[in-house]
């Protein structure tokens, strides 16, 4: 989570729903993966690195004691993703409580923005950039961002100006792992729990737009980051997906 948070560190300085797991093993090499190389998908390889992930089972374990992946997933499932993570990260250096830290800060702050005055200019013109916007900009993939916008912009009422006062984020889990071989690509998706408590305000004064000054809204939503794998120590995290879901 390096990526976001450094990216969002100098912006702000400036201003689908069940578990699932894949491999695509189609068109990958054929020499062993070091940490220094792409993971190839060979089965020798494969077959090593499941031996690697038996021998640091703790970790697994301290994992899984810690709550840290989605509740009804089997441990044949987690079992199985820490022998991928192992696969694609030869060294051992992901470690899934940093990753979940990372994708706590990119939520607060992905749902921070949005929210900002910043934003709502946006949605109306696009050649208003601000920090604010950049911060989104460079967090999400441009299919993700576009996404987001769209959704905004079919929402928006300009009678009614909503603010965050608050965000309880309740728990970040994981909760799905494919393994892209074709396109060198890791993709992790994080389930949250999280409350917004908002304040709403009439931008005009009228008896007919009288709305509920507060409300709270408690939501389960599951967000997917990616990152190349053509060099397994350099990360570079971006959120490419992002929907609400239910418990």
């Amino acid at each position: 989570m390096q990526s976001i948070r450094s990216s969002a560190r100098q912006c702000m300085n400036a201003c689908r729903k069940q578990p699932w797991i894949r491999v695509d093993s189609r068109s990958v090499g054929l020499t062993r993966a070091f940490s220094t190389s792409p993971p190839s998908f060979e089965l020798r390889a494969l077959a090593d690195s499941v031996e690697r992930a038996y021998d640091d089972r703790e970790r697994l374990y301290n994992w899984n004691d810690k709550e840290l992946f989605k509740a009804e997933t089997s441990f044949v499932k987690k079992a199985l993703s820490f022998a991928l993570l192992h696969h694609v990260f030869p060294s051992s250096s992901f470690d899934l409580v940093d990753f979940l830290d990372g994708a706590q800060v990119a939520l607060d702050l992905v749902l921070n923005t949005i929210y900002t005055q910043d934003f709502q200019d946006y949605l109306q013109d696009s050649s208003k950039t601000s920090p604010p916007v950049e911060l989104l900009q460079n967090v999400m993939s441009p299919e993700c961002f576009n996404a987001l916008v769209k959704d905004f912009t079919r929402s928006r009422n300009d009678d009614i100006k909503i603010e965050l006062v608050q965000l309880d984020i309740h728990s970040a889990q994981f909760s799905g792992l494919l393994v892209d071989g074709q396109q060198m690509k890791l993709i992790l998706s994080v389930l949250y729990h999280t409350t917004e408590h908002l304040t709403k305000t009439n931008t005009i004064s009228s008896p007919l737009t009288s709305i509920p000054g507060k409300e709270v809204r408690d939501s389960f939503c599951q967000w997917t980051f990616e990152t190349s794998i053509a060099d397994p120590r350099n990360p570079d995290w971006v959120l490419v997906d992002m929907y609400n879901t239910e418990e």
